[in-house]
Parts: structure tokens; C-alpha cells; sequence
């Protein structure tokens, strides 16, 4: 389990605010328990992108179980439990509305560009399916005593909000070819779109791909790392409120790796 990365968040939380070793019950605890609902939402991602394979569904709901269990089991105070159904809740809407959202369509490669795009407005949003993650880093910190209020709950809710925001436009940036080939409409594509619309430009995956390319480089990659960076100060500053600086390591290893390929890729601009 320690091979995946999401294994460490509760250490990494838990170490931001005491580096002390008497944690180390909660942090493995907590850490297999995020691991449990990190593959969980693995293999329900893939359901709703229509690569899901059936004989790995009963795994997902083993892991999801897993994590309810030992989140619902461990004695955790009650306004903690009614903020995890807020999140758990998120979640299912926000899959709901992925699985109902309206596709791209390609005919031999050749992109319908829809009449009407999407707007994302509060890009925080795009945590919605992944802010789930951060209830067991939290509740690791409740159980080892570290918080105790519902004030710092919040604070933490919005350093991951923001965080797994940028988090995910990382991933949209880093996908979005294969996404548009897939007909996804994401916070990066309808910039694609929305400039090929303006410009009057059909745009051809399969024959004329370089166009694409152009109009990401002119449109989405510039505008997109800001917007990552914007978050990923967002989060830092969230994360001050309680204590958390620069140097911790939640901000280094969960913060810092996006700022830094989002920097270097403005930079690489600059040489073009």
C-alpha cells in the first residue's frame, strides 16, 4: 500500500503540525484507510469514463467499505461525521453529473463542437469528486489531537478544496488530448473549443491534429497553469491560517510539485 503516494497524506498532515513519532498508530491507520477509498474511486472513475472492467467493481466496493467502516467505527466526534456526509454527498453528485454531462461528438475524427459550452467559473469545483481524500488525513489529525474545532475543520476543508482542485486541472492539463479525443468537455478542452469557435476553425483529431495542438499552446496551457498556481496559493494561504507553512509537508508534497510543473511550463513558454 505504500507504494501509492495517497498512503502518506495523513503522515504528511499529521507531520506539518508535530513531527513527532507517537502518531505513528493513526498515521498507518489512516493511511491504509485512504489508500482503501483512493482505490476505491480508482476503478469508479473508470465506470464513468467507459473503460470500467466488471470483475474489478466487487473490489471497488470492498475498499469503499473498508473505508466507511473504519472512518464510522473510529469514534470520531459527531460535527466531523456530519461534514463527511457532506463530502461523501458531493461526491455521488458529482458523479451523477458526469455520468448525465454531454459528450463531444467526433465522426472520423472531425469534432461537433457543441452550440453551447460549459463555463467554469469557480474552479475550486473540480474537487468535487476528489474532496472526499481528504477525510482521513482530518480525521488522523482529530484522533491523534491535533484539532478539536470545527473552525480548523474548515480551514483544512478549504486547503484541500483547493488544493485537489489544482490537483485535478493538473491532471485535465496533462490529459487533454486523450480527453478530447474522448469526447470530455474539461476546465482545459472547452478553452481548446471555445477558441475554435471563435476562429471559425474545424477542428480534425485524426487528420490535422498540429491545429489542436496550436490553438492548446494559444488558448489553454498559458491561461491553465495560472490557474493552478492561483489555487495552489489559495491553498497556502488557507493552510497559514493554521500554522501550516511553505516548508511542511503537506505544501511540499502535495503543493509544491504542482506549482513547480506549472512554472516550468510558463517559463518554456516564454522561450518559444
Amino acid at each position: 500500500m505504500q507504494s501509492e503516494k495517497a498512503y502518506y497524506w495523513p503522515t504528511w498532515l499529521i507531520n506539518s503540525y508535530n513531527p513527532s513519532p507517537k502518531f505513528r498508530t493513526q498515521k498507518q491507520f489512516f493511511g491504509k484507510t485512504q489508500i482503501n477509498l483512493w482505490r476505491a474511486l480508482n476503478i469508479y472513475d473508470d465506470f464513468l469514463d467507459g473503460e470500467g472492467k466488471p470483475n474489478e467493481l466487487p473490489q471497488g466496493n470492498f475498499n469503499f467499505r473498508i473505508f466507511l467502516k473504519n472512518i464510522y467505527t473510529s469514534d470520531l466526534p459527531t460535527y466531523f461525521l456530519k461534514w463527511t456526509e457532506n463530502k461523501l454527498t458531493i461526491l455521488e453528485t458529482a458523479n451523477e453529473r458526469e455520468s448525465l454531462a454531454k459528450k463531444i461528438k467526433l465522426k472520423n475524427g472531425i469534432i461537433n463542437i457543441p452550440a453551447k459550452l460549459p463555463h467554469f467559473t469557480d474552479l475550486s469545483r473540480l474537487s468535487d469528486k476528489s474532496l472526499a481524500l481528504a477525510i482521513a488525513p482530518i480525521a488522523a489529525l482529530i484522533k491523534a489531537n491535533v484539532i478539536k474545532t470545527e473552525v480548523e475543520l474548515k480551514i483544512l476543508d478549504n486547503f484541500f478544496k483547493h488544493a485537489l482542485a489544482a490537483k485535478q486541472l493538473s491532471d485535465d492539463a496533462c490529459d487533454w488530448f486523450e480527453d478530447l479525443n474522448n469526447g470530455a468537455i474539461t476546465a482545459v478542452t472547452v478553452l481548446i473549443l471555445k477558441m475554435a469557435k471563435k476562429k471559425n476553425i474545424q477542428l480534425n483529431i485524426n487528420k490535422r491534429p498540429e491545429i489542436i495542438y496550436l490553438l492548446f499552446v494559444e488558448a489553454a496551457a498559458e491561461k491553465t497553469c495560472h490557474n493552478i498556481l492561483k489555487l495552489c496559493s489559495q491553498a497556502k494561504s488557507e493552510a497559514k491560517k493554521i500554522n501550516i507553512d511553505e516548508n511542511s509537508p503537506i505544501i511540499t508534497n502535495l503543493i509544491r510539485p504542482l506549482e513547480l510543473a506549472s512554472q516550468k511550463a510558463l517559463d518554456f513558454k516564454k522561450m518559444l
